[in-house]
Formats: C-alpha cells, structure tokens, sequence
C-alpha cells in the first residue's frame, strides 16, 4: 500500500510512463530534497515516528520505516507534517511504503488531471 502526494504537476504531460519516472538529481536538486526530508523526519520524530536518516541515491531520497511501524498512523501523520512543512518541494513526488519514504522529482505527472483538479 502506498500514499502518492504530488506538488508542482502544472504543465508537463501526462501519459504513463514505463520506465522509471524519476529524474537523475543534480547536486543542488539532491541538497533541496534532503534538506526537506530532513525536516519532514524531525517532525515524524516530534509525533514518535522513528525514520532513518536520508538516504541519497541518484534519482531519489529514502527514509527507512522501522519494522512494526502502523502504516496508516505514519501516513496521517505524514500528511500533518508534510501540511506544516508547505507540502514537498516544487515539482517534486513524496511516496509513502510500509518499509520507506521515498521523495524523488518526476519526469511526468501521473496524477490524473480529474483527480488533481
């Protein structure tokens, strides 16, 4: 089960992709994400959320979920947290797993554009 939040879909298109729907950060683009998913932990943390530290791969950003962590819990409270953060970064994708986080930037918008308006 999964949680999809999207920000910032305006303007790119939206057709399913199948490949990996994840852009390759840049440097800056990797210091801006973790930067948010740092302060999205802190507020996990505030609400005994206990999530990993992030971690940095090319496309994406994880933050581990502990084993035995109560999904739907994690995801209410994720969406608190990531409400008084001002919601993700623009343009970017926050995906909620039972074993992690993953907050990466889209190629593509795949909201469906009835759902999103």
């Amino acid at each position: 089960m999964a949680l999809l939040v999207l920000a910032g879909c305006g303007g790119t298109s939206r057709h399913t992709a199948t490949t990996s729907n994840e852009k390759v950060l840049t440097r800056a683009q990797s210091q801006r994400l973790v930067e948010w998913a740092d302060s999205l932990r802190a507020c996990l943390r505030a609400r005994r959320f206990s999530l990993g530290e992030p971690a940095v791969a090319r496309t994406h950003i994880d933050l581990a979920v502990p084993d035995g962590t109560a999904f739907k819990a994690l995801v209410r409270a994720g969406i608190a947290c990531g409400d008084s953060l001002g919601g993700p970064p623009a343009a970017s994708s926050l995906q909620t797993f039972a074993d992690r986080v993953v907050l990466y930037l889209p190629k593509r918008c795949l909201l469906d554009p009835d759902v999103e308006a």
